[in-house]
C-alpha cells in the first residue's frame, strides 16, 4: 500500500489547510468592503483556527516532530514550535475582534492582520515540510487514531448539515463533531434521505436537555431536523 492510499501527504493536508484559511479570510474581507463588521465570518474563521489548523498542529507535535532529525531537540522543530504558538495567540487574537465594539472596529487594521496571518501560516508551512521531508512525507491522517481526515471540514460548515455528503462510515462522527461547535442557541438543520435515528439518539444520551431536537419532515424520502445548542440557564 503506497503512501497516498493511506491518506493525505502533509503537503495535502496542507494545501487544504490554506486553501480554507484564505476561503475564510476572502469572506471576510468582502464584508468589510460591504461597510459591515464580520462577525459571523470571524467567528467561523476562529472556529476553523481551532478545531482544524491547531488540532492539525498539535497532532504534528505528537505524531511526526519526533520523527524529524534530532526530535525536539532539533533548531528546526524548535522554530515549527514557536510558530505554533503564534499562531495559537493569532486565533486569540481574532477571537477578540469578533464582538468588537464599535468605537474599536478598524477594517483596516484587521485586513492587514489577516493578510499577515496568510503569509504567516505559508511560510510555516513550507518550513515544516522542508524541515520533515527528509524523515517523512506522510501526514497525520495515516497514524491518526480515530482516522480524521481534514477534507470533512469544511462540509459541515454553514447552517445545513447534509449526512448523505458526509464520508460513509464515517457520518455519525462528523456530524457529532458539527453539532458539538454549535454556540449557545445556534442552531443548524440535519439533512438526510434515511431517517437519522443514530445521530439523534446520540445528541440524546450525550448532551440531553442541553440541545433540542424538533423533526421539520419525517420521510420516507426526506428527513429534516432542526438542531439548536440551548443557553445555559
Amino acid at each position: 500500500m503506497n503512501q497516498r492510499s493511506q491518506g493525505h501527504l502533509l503537503a495535502d493536508e496542507h494545501a487544504i489547510l490554506l486553501q480554507q484559511v484564505e476561503a475564510h479570510e476572502d469572506r471576510i474581507l468582502t464584508v468589510l468592503r460591504d461597510g459591515r463588521w464580520p462577525r459571523r465570518e470571524l467567528r467561523e474563521l476562529v472556529d476553523y483556527l481551532r478545531y482544524e489548523l491547531l488540532d492539525q498542529a498539535a497532532h504534528e507535535e505528537r505524531l511526526l516532530f519526533p520523527l524529524a532529525t534530532g526530535g525536539f531537540g532539533s533548531a528546526q522543530v524548535e522554530v515549527l514550535m514557536r510558530d505554533h504558538v503564534a499562531l495559537r495567540d493569532a486565533a486569540d487574537r481574532l477571537a477578540r475582534e469578533i464582538d468588537a465594539e464599535i468605537g474599536e472596529q478598524d477594517g483596516n487594521r484587521l485586513a492587514e492582520f489577516l493578510l499577515d496571518l496568510r503569509q504567516q501560516l505559508d511560510r510555516h508551512l513550507a518550513r515544516e515540510e522542508r524541515a520533515l521531508a527528509t524523515t517523512t512525507l506522510e501526514g497525520i491522517e495515516p497514524r491518526r487514531r480515530p482516522t480524521w481526515s481534514r477534507t470533512w471540514y469544511p462540509l459541515t460548515e454553514g447552517p445545513v448539515l447534509d449526512l448523505d455528503v458526509l464520508p460513509v462510515g464515517f457520518a455519525t462522527r462528523v456530524a457529532m463533531q458539527r453539532l458539538a461547535r454549535l454556540s449557545a442557541d445556534e442552531t443548524v438543520e440535519v439533512r438526510s434521505h434515511s431517517a437519522p435515528t443514530v445521530l439523534s439518539a446520540l445528541v440524546a444520551d450525550r448532551w440531553g436537555a442541553d440541545y433540542g431536537w424538533t423533526y421539520l419532515e419525517e420521510g420516507p424520502q426526506r428527513w429534516r431536523a432542526e438542531v439548536t445548542r440551548r443557553r445555559p440557564q
